[in-house]
């Protein structure tokens, strides 16, 4: 799983292989609270809207069924 750019503006792309196709993508703010949710793109590449969000530190979490992993995105 891989995410550019970073720090990033207006939107994060989320690179992941076919197996997290449909997965859940939460981004999570410093304080741990869920501020956007969409799902993993079936192409394997999902743009996450960061535009709304103030500057600061985020946690991307994406999660299947069978596991998660837990990427962190910088907005400026």
């Amino acid at each position: 799983c891989y995410h550019s750019p970073n720090p990033a503006t207006d939107f994060a792309e989320l690179r992941t292989g076919a197996s997290w196709s449909g997965a859940g993508i939460q981004v999570l703010s410093a304080t741990a609270q869920v501020v956007a949710e969409i799902s993993v793109d079936a192409s394997g590449k999902t743009r996450i809207d960061l535009s709304e969000l103030p500057a600061g530190l985020y946690l991307v979490r994406i999660q299947n069924k069978d596991r998660y992993t837990v990427r962190k995105v910088i907005k400026k």
